[in-house]
């Protein structure tokens, strides 16, 4: 386990999973529609590898126990990151999550969906 783990960096910009008993397929597309602009997509097919251990979140804490018989199906993520840079020094990020739930979160307690919106200015010396 990291000392400061960094989830959105692999598991989508919503921080809803983290790294233990997850599997997560990421299909990834990166345009660079003019110069020094770069719009990101990102989607994340979650399942747990096992279904008797938890789901757990970004920093390691168990978000819903796991149960023999209930599904692996955690749920999918869309994200959308529109990032601008503005010389050497300076980054605009504008972002966008979607997270759909999927069987395992419909059968242990809420299941909304949830949506992530962001904006970032990244100053770099």
């Amino acid at each position: 386990d990291p000392l400061y783990p960094l989830g959105h960096a692999y598991f989508g910009i919503m921080d809803v999973v983290g790294r233990q008993n997850i599997i997560d397929v990421n299909p990834s597309l990166t345009v660079h529609p003019l110069s020094g602009t770069t719009l990101q997509l990102s989607g994340h097919i979650f399942h747990r590898a096992q279904r008797q251990d938890a789901l757990y979140n970004a920093g390691g804490m168990v978000v819903r126990p796991g149960a023999p018989g209930t599904s692996r199906d955690v749920g999918q993520e869309i994200d959308v990151v529109l990032s601008q840079h503005f010389g050497r020094h300076v980054t605009a990020d504008l972002g966008y999550g979607h997270f759909f739930p999927g069987t395992f979160i419909e059968q242990t307690g809420s299941d909304q969906a949830i949506d992530f919106v962001y904006l970032q200015l990244a100053l770099r010396y």
